[in-house]
């Protein structure tokens, strides 16, 4: 607004604003796995967007920068970024973005919170490298103590190898798996515990 003193005088009054160069759509925090965060944001406009610096706080007041992902520069159309704040210790954490162009100007997205409780889930993991020519690994999280079986099977179903069989404490393992004689294709290996089965699916090239 403006305030003019009354007289019969001509007053021009000229308001300017700058646009914002990025719009958010949303910014969220959520678990993922056991100990990570995953971080996921929209925008719906980007004007010389150079990307975004990812800031963590555990108090909401104090924050360091723990990565940065590339912005789409120019852009009318939606856009969806995600990063992953790996390996942290249990307990609540705060999340921000801070927008920067090329000009070196910034501005600040709102804060999404998460919490990481260190509870492990039962999981099977994809094996890695898959496909494979000679080994690869299989990772499993176990969250109660009991007996795992890790078995190999064939597309006919039939079982090829024992890859585990024995009594394992809370935990995350990995298990290697060799070629051996097992020949080109594809391959079944499921975990067999907590009166859960879980399987996936490996490549042998």
């Amino acid at each position: 607004y403006g305030v003019f003193s009354a007289s019969s005088k001509a007053y021009v009054a000229t308001y300017s604003a700058t646009p914002l160069p990025v719009t958010f759509l949303n910014f969220t925090a959520t678990k993922q796995g056991t100990s990570d965060a995953l971080l996921k944001w929209t925008t719906t406009m980007e004007e010389n967007n150079k990307g975004f610096e990812i800031l963590r706080s555990s108090d909401a007041s104090n924050w360091t920068v723990v990565g940065f992902v590339s912005g789409a520069g120019n852009s009318q159309t939606q856009v969806n970024y995600q990063y992953t704040d790996m390996n942290l210790s249990s307990g609540t954490y705060y999340y921000k973005l801070r927008q920067v162009d090329f000009d070196n100007n910034s501005a600040f997205s709102k804060i999404a919170q998460v919490t990481i409780d260190g509870g492990l889930m039962l999981e099977l993991l994809q094996n890695r490298p898959n496909p494979f020519t000679s080994t690869t690994i299989v990772g499993m999280v176990i969250p109660t103590a009991g007996r795992v079986q890790l078995l190999l099977y064939d597309q006919m179903g039939r079982q090829v190898q024992i890859l585990m069989d024995e009594f394992k404490a809370p935990g995350t393992y990995q298990v290697q798996v060799n070629k051996n004689g097992l020949g080109s294709g594809i391959y079944y290996y499921k975990m067999n515990t907590m009166n859960q089965s879980l399987v996936k699916k490996m490549t042998v090239l």
